[in-house]
């Protein structure tokens, strides 16, 4: 079964939607790019498409070419400070001479989108939107006993998928580039994310017949996007996502309806505090 990430990713915008309309909510995106780079200028456009669907209002900020990291640190505190700003995101990469570490760390936790802050309130979304893949494809309780590996060790996808998937009861494996024999642990995994950035990785001979595989990879060769799954030879045995049109709809998904729960959470923790 190839797991298409359009019918997910439709009904979460479908609920965020219709949770805004009843709830007449103002909520407000900024999103703050390089303005250099092709393909974060085609995510961005995703992003305030996906906000606009819902009645969310967004704003692309473009950082001039000359913008030092203090510049992009002067518009994260405007934008930290400015109340009618939702959620932030800092659309990477930025220029090698910008320090993103650093940046990122300056977004306000309540309002850091991606989940990418060291004291975020909610995982990444790319992560969060898997587990809501497979609840979508394989129920709730699917996760529970089964062996998981996740390829790939990045703070914004590998590292927090294993988290997420050890939560729900898996045995998780983290596998990277210093893993010797990374097929003995593939073989023997009922589900496989692969997040490598290394296009077709992950072979036929390397997955057991009936596994399900969640393929996080964008490479670009030729003009062409391949995952870093070999789909072509997996999907007649296994369960997988294509790429493009598995998980990149969903992580959208995911970041829109993640703009409602930072609301929620502010307006949650202002309720508190009137209370002590």
């Amino acid at each position: 079964m190839i797991l298409q990430g359009k019918p997910v990713a439709d009904a979460v915008l479908e609920r965020t939607r219709a949770y805004i309309q009843q709830n007449n909510l103002k909520l407000k995106l900024a999103i703050i790019t390089s303005g250099t780079d092709p393909a974060s200028a085609i995510y961005a456009r995703n992003k305030m498409n996906a906000c606009a669907s819902c009645g969310i209002d967004h704003e692309l900020i473009s950082m001039p070419e000359s913008s030092t990291t203090k510049d992009y640190a002067k518009m994260i505190a405007h934008l930290n400070n400015d109340p009618k700003t939702t959620g932030i995101i800092l659309q990477l990469p930025l220029p090698s001479f910008i320090n993103e570490k650093q940046l990122i760390e300056l977004i306000a936790p309540e309002k850091d989108v991606d989940g990418f802050t060291k004291k975020a309130k909610f995982p990444p979304c790319t992560p969060a939107g898997i587990l809501t893949i497979l609840d979508y494809y394989k129920g709730k309780n699917w996760l529970e006993g089964k062996n998981a590996v996740v390829i790939g060790r990045s703070s914004i996808v590998g590292s927090p998928m294993a988290t997420l998937l050890t939560s729900r009861n898996a045995t998780v494996t983290l596998c990277h580039s210093k893993t010797p024999d990374m097929t003995y642990y593939t073989k023997n995994a009922d589900v496989i994310v692969v997040a490598t950035g290394k296009a077709k990785l992950l072979k036929k001979e390397m997955v057991k017949e009936g596994s399900t595989i969640i393929d996080v990879g964008i490479n670009r060769i030729d003009g062409k996007l391949y995952g870093d799954a070999d789909f072509e030879n997996l999907q007649d045995i296994c369960d997988i996502t294509p790429v493009p049109g598995g998980v990149g709809p969903m992580t959208v998904a995911t970041l829109v309806a993640r703009i409602v729960m930072l609301d929620k959470e502010v307006k949650k923790q202002k309720s508190q505090e009137k209370t002590m």
